[in-house]
């Protein structure tokens, strides 16, 4: 295949009408002059309109669709890495609208800095959802200390260079919506291009709005509490292997909630979801050799 300049990666599985309007962003959104580009949607085993809205939106984006049919967004992640062609990687998800200036805004920064990882900004696109997978910060930042890393960045909203997966290797299969351990395939894929040597960055003008529609006391306990939990499991994985920064994040997390509890009664409910991070450390005990579960990342692990 003939390499271009941007790729922007999609990841969905049976979110049709939402992947409608985020390629209908897509769409109506400037392109920088003699930028070459693409957009790659990984169809992770959808079974309603996905294809139909695929092909619609085909004569609109110089998009190509692609089949993953194993399960797991991690494993679809590094499915839509093989499969495209930019220097520059883009990733938002399904249910995201990019601002109109999103991808000018990623190639300058990626054209003035290759080797970087950068977080961006992440509104929600409906003030009735929960303030849940989102960060606001106006503020430019550089993550300095690996135990930052947690609500540094959102997957919906990432950009670098193919070179950082070519030092970093790509996603952990067994992480991430739709495995064994639920979530954290970005945070753990960050924390391994941290510990290569690569800035990770922050950037404002690096903007997404974020549909999730999520709602309701039970939708935040479960979104929490999957977050701790492959949070939990991610700390385990490096703990295995001599690395305790990940673990003393989950420890401070807990310990700074529990002290939020007890000056905030109204916060309890935030002690069981983040306790289910104990229940990630045992699941991943039980996953870490499972067969379903290796993967190839792609690059050095």
């Amino acid at each position: 295949m003939a390499e271009c300049e941007a790729s922007i990666l999609i990841c969905t599985r049976n979110r049709a009408a939402s992947l409608a309007r985020t390629l209908h962003g897509l769409a109506g959104m400037p392109v920088p002059a003699g930028l070459s580009w693409e957009v790659v949607v990984v169809d992770n085993g959808s079974t309603d309109d996905t294809q139909a809205v695929i092909a619609q939106f085909s004569a609109r984006l110089p998009l190509r669709g692609v089949v993953e049919p194993r399960t797991g967004l991690a494993i679809a992640r590094n499915r839509s890495l093989s499969a495209s062609r930019g220097r520059w990687l883009l990733v938002t998800d399904d249910d995201c609208v990019v601002a109109p200036d999103w991808l000018a805004v990623a190639v300058g920064l990626l054209r003035a800095e290759p080797m970087q990882l950068i977080c961006g900004r992440v509104e929600l696109g409906d003030p009735l959802d929960l303030p849940l997978a989102i960060k606001t910060s106006r503020i430019r930042d550089i993550l300095a200390h690996p135990g930052g890393l947690w609500g540094f960045l959102h997957g919906a909203n990432m950009a670098f260079g193919r070179c950082v997966v070519e030092r970093a290797g790509g996603f952990d299969p067994r992480f991430g919506a739709g495995s064994r351990l639920r979530s954290a395939e970005d945070v753990d894929f960050a924390y391994r291009v941290l510990r290569s040597g690569t800035r990770i960055a922050y950037e404002p003008d690096l903007l997404v709005h974020h549909f999730h529609g999520r709602r309701g006391t039970r939708t935040w306990y479960q979104q929490v509490g999957d977050h701790a939990f492959g949070f939990g499991a991610m700390a385990t994985k490096y703990a295995l292997r001599g690395d305790g920064d990940p673990m003393r994040a989950l420890y401070w997390d807990m310990r700074s909630t529990m002290r939020l509890c007890r000056s905030e009664l109204r916060e309890w409910r935030r002690i069981p979801a983040k306790l289910r991070g104990l229940l990630g450390c045992a699941q991943f005990l039980r996953v870490r050799h499972h067969p379903d579960d290796q993967a190839e990342m792609g690059g050095p692990k």
